[in-house]
């Protein structure tokens, strides 16, 4: 089979013709090179640019080159013009010479060949045309014009047998006599026609790209927004990286243009980030302690006491909102929750809950008030992690939540388990994102255990980079996988994994939360070597055990 380019085409520029000679060249033994629709540019001595196409561009080392114009339907001449006649609706329309269109093609690759060549060196290159639609003999029965010959002419039939029909082209301009050329002289031939190339973006521009494929909103979260701004009452699920903090704050900001919003969330450092990046007139942003804590007095510890502040708020004389959102809703208690959709009920304001089950660190069930809600919807596609992170996600509890249109491919994860001293390890993989173009700020250490009984506890410097224990906009950010549940960064760094937790639930769920931070790059680390081994025992097959673990997690394995 002839190597031909593009290897699949679409459009044919809506010609039958082309596409019936693409098929048939395809036909041609693996040393012949079809190129259809080869553009150039050129420039004439004024100054001016011409652009050119040539439908099809034939190359053989032993025969040279040939381009082939195609012309398909009815063809004929009168008065010095030629028409076209279209098959479909036998409208009849002017076309340029073929042979001329052939010839401009055939002179640009000359100029473009010729002098590339070593010495003594030579490529034959001349033009044909074909007439897909024609037979035979109605050609023979044409009155060609004196500059063209019959034996230029492919036909309809020569489609069967476009092997002898492109060697009778070759032979007529007796082409093996003019064509001499080594295997370098074949290579610049095909590297002047089709050149490769391959300009890598720095990790800097692949950053910023993704960073804007990220933020565009998904066209199942604008279905969702368009379909909740007529429901009072609104369960959205979907799993980590969904985009239902991001849902959430663009139905903030719809409703504020004519409702004042109460923005509630159960994590900190999610509560400073929204009230700090997502500033929206009439919209004020909450964890639920703070907002308790705003309206009471009295010791909201646990579930029971923040109920009970919760029902001491006089949200009708004493607030004036008329929209509740509450985002990580799997972390409120159901008595809170159901008070919540009873003061939205009675007062008439619209209530979005946004959740995960997957992410419930604080309780084991869903809150029962979900079934009282007039809308329940499940976001399935994920739209905040690279293909590569989604798939080592979803590997935890063989989620199966899909990609997004544009979801970038991204670099695979790496786990790494080791012996070696932790801190040497954190700036080696530092230092590795830092020279590929990211900053200290797109980086984030998360523990799966606490700050106190981390590796990292007490660590306020990995070699040159400081380690803050707050979130601000120096140096790297290292807290709880917990703390951080609702976050996101660019680089996340798991470490502390203790692989004989596997089997624990709640363990696997933190693990979850923490691996679906990361935006586009993921590390996991363990501070044990041996535990390779002994997380791969609890992994199904007889493959080697860093084979069965890279496997399972969809990761790279790294000792």
């Amino acid at each position: 089979m002839a190597k031909i380019y593009p290897e699949i085409e679409e459009e044919y520029h809506g010609s039958y013709g082309e596409f019936q000679i693409f098929e048939s060249l395809k036909q041609l033994p693996n040393d012949w090179y079809i190129y259809h629709s080869l553009n150039w540019k050129d420039r004439s001595k004024n100054g001016r640019i011409t652009w050119g196409e040539a439908d099809f561009v034939i190359f053989n080392k032993n025969y040279g080159i040939l381009v082939i114009e195609v012309k398909s339907g009815g063809i004929s001449f009168k008065e010095g013009k030629w028409l076209q006649t279209r098959l479909d609706n036998s409208e009849v329309n002017e076309m340029k010479n073929p042979f001329n269109q052939a010839n401009r093609s055939k002179y640009k690759l000359i100029d473009e060949i010729d002098y590339k060549l070593p010495y003594g060196d030579r490529c034959f290159i001349d033009k044909a045309v074909w007439f897909p639609s024609i037979s035979n003999e109605e050609l023979n029965n044409a009155n060609l014009p004196l500059e063209y010959d019959r034996k230029l002419i492919l036909t309809k039939e020569s489609l069967n047998n476009p092997l002898y029909a492109i060697l009778s082209i070759y032979n007529f301009y007796n082409s093996t006599r003019y064509t001499m050329l080594s295997k370098n002289s074949e290579s610049v031939i095909l590297d002047t026609i089709m050149p490769s190339f391959n300009l890598v973006p720095s990790a800097s521009n692949i950053k910023d790209e993704a960073d804007y494929v990220f933020y565009q909103l998904t066209n199942e979260q604008k279905k969702v927004l368009d379909f909740i701004s007529d429901q009072q009452t609104v369960a959205i699920q979907g799993s980590a990286g969904t985009g239902k903090t991001f849902i959430a704050v663009e139905q903030a900001k719809r409703l504020s243009s004519d409702k004042k919003v109460l923005f509630l969330c159960f994590n900190r450092f999610l509560y400073y980030h929204l009230d700090n990046k997502c500033k929206l007139d009439n919209v004020d942003y909450y964890n639920l302690h703070t907002f308790l804590s705003k309206y009471s007095n009295d010791d909201i510890s646990t579930d029971e006491r923040c109920l009970k502040a919760l029902k001491n708020i006089d949200f009708e004389n004493d607030l004036n909102y008329q929209a509740i959102i509450i985002d990580e809703a799997q972390d409120i208690s159901d008595k809170v929750l159901m008070e919540f959709y009873e003061i939205c009920k009675k007062l008439n304001y619209n209530l979005y809950l946004f959740y995960d089950k997957n992410q419930m660190l604080f309780q084991n069930k869903l809150p029962k008030c979900l079934e009282e809600f007039d809308c329940k919807l499940t976001l399935t596609k994920n739209c905040r992690n690279t293909l590569k992170i989604v798939q080592t996600i979803n590997s935890v509890f063989n989620v199966n939540t899909s990609v997004n249109g544009f979801s970038i491919s991204g670099v695979m994860p790496t786990f790494y388990f080791i012996d070696t001293d932790i801190e040497d390890k954190l700036n080696n993989i530092i230092d590795n994102y830092i020279s590929s173009g990211f900053n200290q700020q797109d980086i984030t250490i998360l523990t799966l255990t606490t700050e106190e009984d981390s590796c990292l506890s007490g660590i306020n410097q990995i070699g040159r980079y400081k380690i803050n224990h707050e979130s601000n906009d120096f140096g790297i950010f290292f807290t709880t996988s917990k703390k951080f549940k609702g976050l996101e960064s660019n680089i996340i760094i798991v470490i502390d994994f203790d692989a004989s937790q596997y089997n624990d639930y709640e363990y696997m769920k933190n693990l979850y939360v923490s691996l679906s931070r990361a935006r586009q790059r993921l590390s996991l680390i363990c501070n044990h070597k041996s535990d390779l081994n002994l997380l791969a025992n609890e992994i199904e097959g007889n493959l080697d055990n860093s084979i069965k673990v890279a496997r399972k997690f969809k990761v790279k394995i790294e000792e």
